[in-house]
Formats: structure tokens, sequence, C-alpha cells
């Protein structure tokens, strides 16, 4: 069995648990790049050593403990399937991956991006995600027929088909009229097969806009626009419980993360410390006299 075979067949699997298109094009994304690592014929050849190098390559923490997820799921399919007789992911380490914390946009960040050249299309996408919470591959798919003008709210197909109800913001109600009432608001263009936008392009605008603004920084991407969202919820008296639902996040400890104090809040407390003279010199000559 060679690799397009074994990734088609667990695409099929995929599809069939329901995983989502974007949880389907990482996990096919990262098995190119071990096919083109490892530069093994088929996914039968993988050994255990060659994950583990793979794995430890030097990434972040936390994109090794999704690779090795994704792998466990992968391996553990050829195994379950009987495509292989062992499944070499059993053997990779646990990942120890450091507390996460928010990274939000500030509110100023955020204009910037809105008023720095962002056409009207980028401009809603932001709002999106600011205002409505929502992930790339939430916005991607955003339809006319998801927004409720009775109740205001927008229906969202979140990760793990978890279906959440949000209030359209203050700040989206003036582009209702603009956008389509029977279609997708980001239909795809060129020769994309796919009726509205991937979500890797939703990101790349987002980032676009990032950079646009003069935001510098890898640690801020489209994803910090919910983070925002999450924070300004929560230091402007929202109850974490109603945050949860809103976010989609199925525990509320994905959602505890938000309660951290972030920088800004770092900062305020810090600027706190009492002021003291501060001599330009030790003083010594002066006492010697």
């Amino acid at each position: 069995m060679n690799w397009t075979t074994a990734i088609a067949l667990f695409t099929i699997e995929m599809r069939g648990a329901r995983r989502s298109e974007r949880t389907i094009d990482n996990r096919v994304q990262l098995l190119r790049r071990l096919e083109r690592a490892t530069g093994t014929i088929s996914p039968l050849e993988v050994t255990d050593q060659a994950l583990l190098e793979y794995v430890a390559r030097g990434v972040a923490a936390s994109s090794m403990q999704r690779e090795r997820s994704d792998f466990r799921a992968f391996f553990g399919w050829m195994l379950e399937r009987g495509h292989r007789t062992d499944d070499p992911s059993l053997r990779l380490p646990k990942v120890k991956v450091p507390r996460r914390r928010p990274r939000p946009f500030t509110l100023e960040q955020i204009e910037r991006m809105l008023s720095t050249g962002a056409y009207r299309r980028t401009r809603v996408m932001i709002l999106l995600g600011y205002g409505a919470g929502m992930r790339a591959h939430e916005i991607a798919k955003m339809h006319g027929r998801d927004v409720d003008r009775d109740t205001m709210t927008i229906r969202v197909d979140g990760k793990g088909d978890v279906v959440r109800h949000v209030p359209i913001p203050e700040l989206l109600v003036p582009e209702l009229d603009r956008m389509p009432r029977a279609g997708y608001w980001f239909p795809a263009r060129g020769t994309n097969p796919a009726p509205h936008v991937h979500w890797r392009s939703v990101s790349d605008l987002l980032r676009q806009a990032r950079d646009r603004a003069g935001i510098r920084g890898d640690r801020l991407t489209g994803h910090s626009l919910r983070h925002s969202y999450a924070t300004q919820l929560l230091r402007n008296g929202a109850d974490i419980r109603s945050v949860q639902e809103l976010l989609g996040h199925a525990t509320i400890q994905s959602t505890q993360i938000y309660t951290l104090v972030d920088e800004e809040q770092l900062a305020a407390a810090a600027a706190k410390l009492p002021s003291i003279d501060v001599p330009r010199s030790s003083g010594r000559r002066k006492l010697a006299a």
C-alpha cells in the first residue's frame, strides 16, 4: 500500500466519522510531510524511530502534541483495519505542553486592521472573528441562511459538529444588508472547486490585514481575534459559562485560559509601583568631603 492509497482510505474513514474538513486537511498535509521527510514509499515502512525523529525535529510543544495525536489516529486506524501489524505511534512519548495563554489583539490593533486598506470582505471577516468569536473555518463557510434576523443571531457550525447560536454584534449590523441572504458570504474564486473559500484563505487575509496595520509578531494570528472576543467579554463582566457557550467549548477548562491575567493587565498593575528618587551617581565624593 503506497501513501496515496493509504491517505485516500484514511480520508474516507475520517469523513465517515464526520471529522471537520480542517482536521482532514491538516492530517493529510502532515502525512505528506512525513512521507517526504522519511523518504518511504509506503506508510508500512515507517518505524517508531522515524516518527520520533520527525516529531522531535524542533517545533513548538503544542505542535508536537497535535502531531502525536494525528499520528496516533492514522497508525491506529492502519492497525485496526489490518493494514499494519503494529502501531509505531504507540511508542511516541507524551508531550509536556506549557500552560497556554491567550494572545488577543488590543482594540486599537483591531481598529488599525479595519482601517489600513482592508477590503470589505476582509473587514467582515475581521468583524466575525472579533465580534462573534468565530474560527477561520467557521468564517469560511458563513452562509446567508445562518443569519436569523428575527432573533439577531448567527448559527455557527463549530468543531465536532457542535452548533452554537451567537448574538450578532452591533458593529456587524451595518454589513448585514450588503451580504448575501441566500448564498455563501465568501464564495470561492478561480479554480477552487469548493462553494466557499478555504479556511486557509481566511487566515491568509487576516494575516495580511495584520501586516498592513503594522502589527508585528507571529504570536498574533487571525485566531487572536477570537481570543480578543473572549478576553473582552470576561474583562467587561460576562460570566465564564456564558462565554464557554458563545465560544463553543466542550469544557470549561478550555475557556479558563481567558481568565488569566494578560500582558496589558500586568503592565497596568506594574505601573502602580510608586516612584522613588534615583541619584545619577554614587555620591561617594560628596560623602568623603
